[in-house]
């Protein structure tokens, strides 16, 4: 009899083990659960993290145009050859970036634009009469400067590629006022009379120009230059952001005249009026402000 309760005894024993080892198997799969559960979270935050998020950006901006304006005479001819001047721009950014690839981009620029005419070759396209006896030649150098700064704002509508650094390249409107602007002439010519001295014309000096609003100023001086203010056109940017960088390579195409409408001519039904119009490439950094 006690050898059956021994035996009773150590199978009982036996259970017991098996019991403890088989809730054990539960416990490790419960572990295996916790740690895959957390592991998917863990992925899914890094995944949330990297992809994009719609935000807005503030930047500051500074760089430098190399302006220039393009010149139409009509029928009147004689217009001076395109130039470029090295011109100040600086202003804030705001680029709202949307979840995609897509963003609009404003500014508050102040920029400079205006050109640099090269005397030498505008007056080298001068005709003058070639009569045996009476043939005149003119040679020049020096420049005339015009820098014109306004406050620009331009809007446009922005691709991106490429995340966290990304290609940026768009195109939108821009309207823009002038402020103050500058003529400088600082150039001599030289005339000659079948190719011996007959005088010497030199000019140098520095005034202010006269802007107006569309029309110009029936009451100016005689010799004051007059410009419109309102200059609006098309602006396109490409770029490259690394946060909290972007450099940024953009161009203003002005559509406006940059000459004032006289009365006279505002409704005449001969177009032989001046047309000036803005170009303006400009290279910029921007430092854009974190979150």
């Amino acid at each position: 009899m006690r050898k059956v309760y021994t035996s009773l005894i150590f199978i009982i024993a036996w259970f017991n083990l098996s019991a403890q080892s088989l809730t054990y198997v539960p416990k490790s799969e419960k572990e295996n659960t916790i740690i895959r559960q957390n592991t998917r979270q863990v992925n899914q935050q890094v995944q949330t993290r990297d992809k994009p998020h719609g935000k807005a950006l503030i930047g500051f901006m500074a760089g430098f145009s190399m302006a220039t304006n393009f010149y139409d005479y009509g029928t009147l001819g004689g217009e001076p050859p395109a130039g470029f001047l090295p011109i100040p721009a600086a202003g804030f950014t705001f680029d709202f970036e949307s979840k995609g690839s897509f963003s609009f981009l404003m500014g508050l620029y102040f920029k400079g634009k205006g050109d640099k005419i090269n005397m030498a070759d505008y007056v080298s396209e001068w005709k003058f009469p070639q009569e045996p006896g009476s043939a005149i030649t003119a040679e020049a150098e020096g420049s005339i400067k015009t820098a014109i700064y306004w406050i620009e704002v331009p809007m446009a509508f922005t691709f991106n590629i490429g995340r966290p650094n990304r290609l940026q390249f768009g195109v939108g409107p821009y309207a823009a006022y002038a402020l103050m602007g500058k003529e400088k002439s600082d150039y001599t010519i030289n005339y000659f009379l079948d190719g011996a001295p007959l005088t010497t014309e030199t000019v140098k000096e520095e005034k202010d120009l006269s802007l107006v609003n569309l029309m110009a100023d029936s009451e100016a001086e005689e010799g004051v230059r007059q410009i419109n203010r309102i200059d609006y056109g098309i602006y396109a940017l490409l770029g490259y952001k690394f946060s909290p960088f972007e450099i940024t390579f953009s161009t203003s195409i002005g559509f406006a005249n940059l000459l004032p409408f006289k009365g006279d001519n505002l409704f005449s039904a001969t177009k032989s009026e001046k047309f000036i119009k803005s170009f303006t490439p400009t290279l910029t950094l921007t430092y854009f402000l974190k979150k």
